[in-house]
């Protein structure tokens, strides 16, 4: 049974591709990670009738066309968002948004952007709570990037590199783990240099994070993999001053979309477990 359908939407030079189930309902906006295509939460969707589910193509990762002369900023989103939510529910002046792994960093910036038309926020293994050390060295500076461009040239450096940050403590053997599986082909090295310093304006700061949660009091629910390598538990500490904030675990490592672990997200996006 097909669950997805696919739009496309223009916007001057950006052709944005989703995929969406019934139009009409209350809109929950789903980020996908790194190197992940949006089908990762078809099954999700089929289950989570009460929503229309719109689940992005990220940009650099497949069809989705955004020229690298338009800044990927927070503002530029919510404008997509804002016109996504008259396309598919305009009943619906408001909107949830859920962020999985770098999808976090989409899902939290846009937040902190316009957080009055956000119903609710679902972190799910989000990327940009912790400070990554390869990630602000690639994206910060003009001269963080091109160091980054040189070191992606070769795979036995960036892997080296890489490598030593984990015996240094700097990254963790998870990182490391799912990065290399990028690394091995040139194109794949490419990709990763696009996604990354492309996204470099989307601000995910956990300060700002909890002063606009506070303020506005959205309901909002962090969820972590006990067992995840790559999105440390600790992760959960980033988030400790919102006064409001759900921290739910799930047994599973970072890959919290598949189907073992299905009935208990699910629970998770419904508020059905409320325990602490």
């Amino acid at each position: 049974m097909q669950i997805f359908n696919q739009y496309c939407m223009e916007s001057g030079p950006i052709k944005l591709f989703v995929e969406h189930t019934t139009p009409g309902r209350p809109l929950l906006f789903c980020f996908p990670g790194y190197g992940n295509s949006p089908f990762i939460f078809e099954e999700m969707a089929a289950q989570l009738t009460e929503y229309t589910v719109v689940a992005i193509h990220l940009p650099w990762h497949g069809i989705t066309q955004w020229p690298t002369s338009v800044k990927q900023t927070d503002s530029k989103w919510g404008q997509l968002l804002v016109a996504l939510q008259q396309q598919f529910s305009p009943q619906h002046p408001h909107y949830s948004l859920l962020g999985y792994s770098m999808g976090g960093r989409y899902a939290a910036s846009i937040y902190c952007h316009q957080p009055n038309t956000v119903d609710r926020l679902f972190l799910l293994a989000p990327d940009g709570l912790l400070r990554r050390f390869w990630y602000q060295l690639a994206t910060s500076t003009s001269a963080g990037r091109l160091f980054f461009k040189a070191c992606l040239a070769s795979y036995r450096l960036i892997y080296g590199l890489l490598s030593l940050s984990v015996k240094l403590g700097i990254s963790t053997k998870g990182f490391l783990k799912m990065t290399s599986q990028y690394l091995l082909d040139a194109q794949e090295r490419k990709a990763l240099y696009d996604r990354w310093v492309n996204s470099r304006y989307l601000n995910s700061h956990p300060t700002t994070l909890t002063q606009q949660l506070n303020e506005h009091k959205t309901p909002a629910t962090l969820i972590l993999g006990e067992y995840d390598s790559v999105i440390v538990p600790k992760a959960a500490t980033a988030l400790k001053g919102v006064l409001h904030l759900k921290i739910k675990w799930i047994k599973g490592s970072h890959a919290l979309y598949k189907s073992s672990y299905l009935p208990t997200l699910i629970s998770y996006l419904r508020g059905q477990d409320e325990s602490a």
